[in-house]
């Protein structure tokens, strides 16, 4: 209810209401000094790998969405004035609208929305995001119930790529991995899966780390009727009244959900709305569905994750 009472305050903050009638026009700043003055849960969770290379996880709220795509904003912008070849700049797009999109479910009820990145400074709780430092991001989502984790809008950043600082390698499955090891560690209700939609280069980069770890039994592409070798996938998709609907199992067959219409629009919204997630099924790409306790663990991890929660005010927007 606190979560639907913010995400009103907000919206409430962002319509003219003008529009309906001039005499309702002093409304809307009443709307945001309310929505501004609002206190909101804030995490920070960090894994320090070497003494550059830092992965944090940041929950989005209203305390620093709009900073989180204003730091996008400006990344697109680098990418814009860029007159060179680079196929990690020129490709910046396909991870940008993704992460943006993550974005605009950080205050749906139940939903937890994490701004994910690969840092070569330490930050503190309240930092801005910094476009100089930050290498690679990507979104992490997921619900309440939810018994598995997205990942959506991975990609190097043109500003860093553009900087002389050095560049590591392999971050992309690092980062999948920090990411699965926080979850662990953040939720008490177990997650089974991360669930994403990789282009077909991210796919395949995956593909080969679980096959050089040999756990490629633990990595699954596609849906029911959908097969990796003889492995049936855990996703079964069902339709019914031109309607497409979701079902996810456990390593034993035991159902885990099977997801309604109106669960599809609620708490699950994050997974089932997202256009570069689960709405990405009626263009051909199919999901991959990875074990999270072996992805947590595919790349190691000899150094502690420290978390931290604080409470933040969403003050300027």
């Amino acid at each position: 209810m606190e979560m639907q009472y913010i995400q009103a305050l907000r919206i409430c903050s962002e319509f003219n209401f003008s529009k309906i009638d001039k005499k309702y026009s002093d409304l809307r700043p009443h709307f945001t000094k309310l929505y501004k003055a609002q206190e909101v849960k804030s995490e920070i969770h960090h894994y320090k790998q070497e003494d550059d290379l830092h992965f944090y996880m940041t929950k989005v709220n209203g305390a620093n969405m709009s900073a989180w795509q204003g730091f996008v904003n400006q990344q697109s912008n680098a990418q814009k004035s860029y007159q060179g070849k680079d196929p990690v700049i020129k490709n910046f797009d396909m991870g940008k609208y993704a992460f943006s999109a993550s974005l605009s479910y950080h205050d749906q009820d139940l939903t937890d929305v994490y701004a994910a990145f690969v840092s070569n400074k330490i930050r503190q709780k309240g930092d801005l995001p910094d476009t100089s430092s930050i290498e690679m991001f990507i979104t992490m989502l997921t619900s309440k119930n939810a018994s598995f984790i997205s990942h959506s809008g991975i990609a190097r950043t043109p500003i860093y790529t553009l900087e002389s600082a050095p560049k590591h390698p392999n971050l992309a499955v690092k980062l999948h991995s920090s990411i699965a090891a926080c979850a662990k560690d953040i939720y008490s209700n177990k997650k089974e899966y991360m669930i994403t939609v990789p282009v077909k280069e991210m796919t395949q980069i995956l593909l080969k780390e679980y096959e050089k770890k040999g756990v490629l039994d633990k990595i699954y592409i596609g849906h029911r009727q959908e097969n990796l070798g003889n492995k049936q996938t855990p996703i079964k998709l069902i339709n019914d009244n031109d309607k497409t609907l979701f079902s996810l199992y456990d390593k034993n067959g035991n159902i885990l959900h099977e997801l309604t219409a109106e669960q599809m629009k609620g708490e699950f919204a994050w997974f089932c709305t997202h256009p570069h997630l689960f709405k990405d099924q009626d263009k051909g790409v199919p999901l991959v569905t990875c074990d999270l306790e072996t992805l947590a663990t595919l790349d190691p991890k000899p150094n502690p994750i420290e978390h931290e929660y604080y409470l933040e005010i969403i003050g300027e927007l």
